[in-house]
């Protein structure tokens, strides 16, 4: 049966099917040419149809006519150099290898199996095989085929072998897996009837006032969240791991004002039972976190942590050190000489970026590391839209030696980045009516919790955006104008001050010790026409002084 021929194939190997088939039926030319249509398809039936008539005389003229047509769909004939370029895969067995290889040669009219030889010799990967065929050199294609079915069995041999032994190693770590899990399942059940002393407060609570921690969220799932470990999996309240530090802490007499009686402790957790099973049945949105307050005590140095609180810390951090969710790794943030864009002018420049708020690009903002505070001029709030303010009483220090009032505070969503990475924060800006060359100063306290990293060499800076690390550098062109402006901006003048002095001169109002004294002898002399009208001048006057 020989395969339809649509005009894709090669039309040698389809004509020597088909006369392999017309040679084992004994037809002739004739009954060739009848029969030759019939194996033909879609384009290649096409063209038999316009064929002209009376064009064909014998089935040589149709096969000429056949193999012209279609020449270009004809395969490549390959040389004895072509068989050089096989070569074995990484992964490929002896098998497929010989297999190609053979079906290369067949293409190949060269007779000649000495070059056969060599390039199959070439292309084998290092394998015990191909040791054998440099220590007995093969005479022909046929002896190399023969000593290859050896090493096929072999091969396929120790691939069973390997298969067995993964399907098995899968075995073993799903009954590790169950065996892990059930161990867990009754040390759980152990933990439950094992009994803690009652407490007077939460545990959460205890954490954060022992360790000073924050409570903020990591994770994706905030409806269970542990203080202890950082990381999702159980609320801290259910946190064995705490539970059993805070009782060894008891035990030491280290947590006893946290002590409290058992109907307390009882009526706490029956109350904190019913939340959980209301939250279940209701199964109402995740809250953000809990805002605790902690009622009196005097205010602390955080620097200054007493010697017990210190001891509490040591033990709570030494038991987690195996947490029990994922932690997330932290970005390394790294500058390299790729990322310097300065020009080597000598000059140092500000770092000077623009940022996105409220749908505005911002231009002329300041990167300064050394502001505590993130300032927002009045002018580019009025542009932004801002009209509610809230009350902020004070002033700020540093502004041309003069004290500036603050008129509020506004909280802004702030995107940060370009096209190549970005992210917004909420940040507090500190707003003040003053004239000045930037827009905006970005503090220390919106770069703390961008979490950005500034290189004043390299003049940019970079900042994690979830699973990447963005880079903004400083527009020099920018810079260089708000240094002009800045020189343009005239001070306003300052009222001339006039420098009283509440001094009563008239000398007799002082005693005689305070009066001033001269220094020399005086001589008494006539001042004007009447006989009172003297005074007392310096002996040592000459007479031109005294005229």
């Amino acid at each position: 049966m020989v395969e339809p021929f649509d005009g894709s194939q090669d039309p040698h190997a389809h004509l020597q099917a088909f006369q392999t088939q017309m040679y084992i039926s004994g037809a002739g030319d004739k009954m060739s040419c009848k029969l030759f249509p019939g194996t033909l398809r879609d384009v290649a039936m096409q063209w038999m149809a316009t064929l002209a008539t009376r064009t064909i005389r014998t089935f040589n003229d149709l096969t000429s006519a056949f193999a012209s047509q279609f020449v270009a769909n004809k395969a490549k004939q390959l040389e004895v150099a072509d068989l050089f370029d096989i070569r074995q895969a990484k992964e490929e067995s002896l098998k497929s290898y010989l297999a190609r290889f053979n079906n290369a040669t067949v293409r190949v009219n060269d007779p000649y199996q000495k070059f056969f030889i060599k390039a199959f010799q070439k292309g084998l990967r290092a394998s015990p095989f191909s040791d054998s065929l440099a220590l007995k050199r093969p005479n022909s294609m046929d002896e190399i085929r023969a000593r290859t079915k050896k090493h096929i069995e072999v091969e396929e041999d120790q691939a069973e072998r390997v298969a067995e032994e993964r399907i098995q190693t899968k075995k073993n770590e799903g009954r590790i897996i169950a065996q892990k899990a059930d161990v867990s399942k009754r040390s759980e059940a152990a933990y439950k009837n094992k009994h803690f002393t009652p407490l007077n407060e939460k545990r959460a609570q205890i954490l954060r006032e022992i360790c000073h921690t924050n409570g903020k969220i990591l994770g994706n799932n905030q409806t269970e969240w542990c203080d202890f470990h950082r990381t999702t999996g159980h609320s801290t309240e259910a946190c064995w791991t705490l539970k059993t530090q805070i009782e060894r802490l008891i035990q030491e007499g280290r947590l006893s004002q946290y002590v409290g009686t058992c109907r307390q402790s009882k009526w706490k957790e029956e109350r904190q039972d019913r939340r959980r099973s209301r939250s279940r049945q209701n199964n109402t949105v995740p809250h953000k976190g809990v805002i605790s307050t902690i009622a009196g005590g005097a205010h602390k140095n955080p620097l200054k942590i007493d010697q017990p609180r210190k001891e509490v810390q040591a033990v709570l951090i030494g038991a987690n050190v195996i947490p029990l969710g994922k932690r997330t790794p932290r970005l390394t943030i790294t500058f390299t000489n790729e990322d310097c864009r300065r020009e080597e002018t000598g000059c140092d420049e500000p770092m000077v970026i623009s940022v996105v708020v409220k749908q505005y690009k911002i231009e002329r903002v300041l990167i300064d590391q050394g502001s505590s505070a993130n300032i927002l001029y009045w002018t580019t709030a009025q542009k932004l839209g801002v009209r509610s303010l809230t009350r902020c009483e004070g002033v700020l220090y540093g502004f041309i030696g003069e004290h500036v009032p603050i008129r509020g505070t506004v909280e802004i969503e702030t995107t940060f980045g370009d096209r190549n990475g970005t992210r917004t924060i909420p940040v507090v800006y500190t707003v003040v009516d003053i004239e000045a060359s930037y827009n905006i100063i970005m503090g220390l306290l919106a770069l703390n919790k961008l979490e950005a990293v500034v290189s004043t060499h390299h003049l940019c800076m970079k900042f994690p955006t979830g699973r990447a690390i963005a880079t903004v550098w400083a527009d020099i062109t920018t810079t260089r104008r708000c240094y002009e402006y800045s020189l343009r901006i005239e001070l306003a003048a300052k009222e001339a001050e006039v420098n009283v002095l509440d001094i009563d001169l008239d000398p007799r109002y002082f005693s005689e010790e305070k009066r001033p004294h001269p220094v020399g002898d005086l001589k008494e002399v006539q001042i004007g026409l009447s006989a009172n009208q003297k005074m007392n001048i310096g002996t040592m006057l000459g007479e031109k002084e005294e005229s």
